[in-house]
Formats: structure tokens, C-alpha cells, sequence
């Protein structure tokens, strides 16, 4: 590591130091499908003064990834944050390393209160009620993004076992048992259309296990024919 890339961590550090997520969605990112988080940053521009930016996390849903994935996690966010990425994960070790998940966010609005930061606050608190996907973030005003990803991050420490055991429990981390989860759900949805039937089919073969499912894929026919 250079002296200008040590430098830089030591600066993400201590802007993460001066950030923190005051509250954290109850809601934690869904393992099959993608999870919306709506997003209040607080900034302290001097003691009567805060500004306040609204806008929304998109969180995809994990997949499983090979380490030299993790760089390719966020759209959208600061310069820089790919290296931050690299090293909040150096830190927190190979457990997180097993699933990828994928953030971009967007800006909506931004306002500046005469008030103070507790003013501040209290009103968004009012705002955001009992709303399980709202998170408040404070961080510094320059550097509210790092903010906004120290977020992400706690997301993903929050949310990882839960996906990590869901996706287990389907066999994703087992090729042979993803395949068989994937055909029975197939099979499944087969009944209900044409394009469905055709498409188990072409799965069927493609993964050269037709033979094995021919008797259930020749069943489905038969009820599909007219009577």
C-alpha cells in the first residue's frame, strides 16, 4: 500500500467516525427480490443551520459472487468509494465475502433549515414515523455519500446470515440443488401457460436431465392438449 492510499483510508476513517446511522430500517434487504430504502442525511452546518437530503437506496438482490466481484457493488456513489469498499471489507473478513449485493441511490431533494441539528431531527423523526424502510443518517455536509454508504454497509452486516441461510436452505450454494430447486419451480409454473410448458422443456434438455422428468414433462402435455 502507498503512503497517498494510507493517507486516503485514514481520511475515510475519520469520516466514517463523524458518521453514524441514527436509525436503521427494521426492515433488512430481501434475499429474493429488490429492496427500496428511503434515506435522510443530516448534515450540521453551524449551530442554527442543517441541511437535509432526501433520497432513496436501491438494493438489489444478493447474489453469490466470486471475490473480484466486490468492486463492481456500487453505481451512483462517490469517487473513491470502490477502494473504501475493498477496505471496510479487508477489515471485516472473508464472512461478508460469500454474497454481493448491489446499491445504487438517487437523490431527490435537499433543504437547507434555519434550525439546529436537534430541530432538525426531531422534524424528520416526525416525518419518517413508523415507516420500516426509512433510515437517518449524520454525517458531515462535504462528505455526506460516505455517510450514505457507511448505510450500505451496516445493511449488509445486518442482513447477510439471514440471506446467507435462506439461500442455503434453497441450495444456491450447491449447484446440484439450485438446478432441482430451479426445475421444480419450473414445473410448477409450467401448468399455467403454453410459453411455460415449452420453456421446462427447453431447460430440461439444455441441462441434460430430461430423460429423468420426461414421464412428469409428458404429463403436463397431455392436460395442455385440447379437449
Amino acid at each position: 500500500m502507498t503512503q497517498k492510499d494510507a493517507d486516503q483510508i485514514r481520511r475515510w476513517k475519520r469520516i466514517m467516525k463523524a458518521s453514524e446511522v441514527m436509525r436503521i430500517p427494521k426492515t433488512s434487504i430481501a434475499t429474493f427480490g429488490p429492496t427500496n430504502f428511503s434515506y435522510y442525511c443530516l448534515s450540521a452546518l453551524d449551530e442554527a443551520s442543517t441541511r437535509i437530503r432526501n433520497g432513496t437506496v436501491f438494493a438489489q438482490k444478493p447474489q453469490i459472487i466470486l471475490p473480484q466481484q466486490l468492486k463492481e457493488m456500487f453505481d451512483g456513489f462517490f469517487p473513491g468509494a470502490r477502494e473504501f469498499v475493498d477496505e471496510f471489507f479487508h477489515q471485516m473478513g472473508e464472512k461478508l465475502r460469500a454474497l454481493g449485493y448491489h446499491f445504487r441511490h438517487e437523490l431527490k431533494h435537499q433543504e437547507t433549515t434555519r434550525q439546529s441539528f436537534a430541530e432538525s431531527l426531531q422534524a424528520v423523526e416526525t416525518r419518517v414515523g413508523q415507516d420500516a424502510r426509512s433510515t437517518i443518517i449524520r454525517g458531515p455536509d462535504a462528505h455526506w455519500q460516505v455517510s450514505l454508504l457507511k448505510f450500505t454497509m451496516e445493511m449488509i452486516a445486518k442482513s447477510a446470515q439471514m440471506n446467507v441461510t435462506e439461500l442455503q436452505e434453497r441450495g444456491f450454494f450447491d449447484p446440484e440443488q439450485k438446478l432441482r430447486h430451479q426445475i421444480e419451480k419450473m414445473f410448477f409454473d409450467a401448468p399455467k401457460s403454453k410459453e411455460a410448458l415449452v420453456k421446462l422443456g427447453e431447460f430440461l434438455r439444455e441441462n441434460s436431465v430430461f430423460e429423468e422428468y420426461e414421464d412428469r414433462f409428458f404429463e403436463l402435455v397431455q392436460k395442455d392438449q385440447p379437449k
